[in-house]
């Protein structure tokens, strides 16, 4: 069966082959963070937040939420270099998908700062934008 599934990717993949071929935990953590995503925006787009009155986001953190899941998403499921889309997850990959939550989660915990100070930025801020410029390079 994983014979017939690798001969159908090789055939039909559209990103030139650059995609992780996912097994055994990889494959389940990766399917675990896109269905949280997916329960995430159902959320998000439902009236339970306001009826239950717990877990509304603004418009502005709960699009860095969405940015978390889909650079870690990226992160995870395709490799630094292609050479290695046989191989399990690395610790790379690992550190660049946490530094990307990190640096998107920094605008959803600093949200009401940010907006207090009117975008005039901080010192930390700096350090922030500088990572994030570095992790969105690679």
């Amino acid at each position: 069966m994983s014979q017939v599934n690798e001969s159908f990717f090789k055939k039909h993949d559209e990103e030139g082959g650059s995609r992780r071929i996912l097994k055994n935990w990889n494959l389940k953590l990766v399917g675990f963070l896109a269905i949280t995503w997916s329960l995430f925006q159902l959320w998000y787009a439902s009236p339970l937040p306001f009826l239950l009155d717990f877990g509304k986001f603004i418009d502005v953190p709960a699009r860095a939420i969405h940015l978390a899941f889909g650079m870690s998403l990226c992160f995870l499921a395709y490799p630094v270099l292609k050479s290695k889309r046989n191989s399990s997850i690395g610790t790379v990959d690992f550190i660049l998908a946490l530094v990307s939550i990190l640096v998107t989660f920094y605008l959803v915990i600093e949200y009401e700062r940010l907006v207090y100070r009117q975008g005039i930025l901080a010192s930390i801020d700096f350090f922030w934008i500088n990572n994030t410029l570095r992790v969105n390079s690679w």
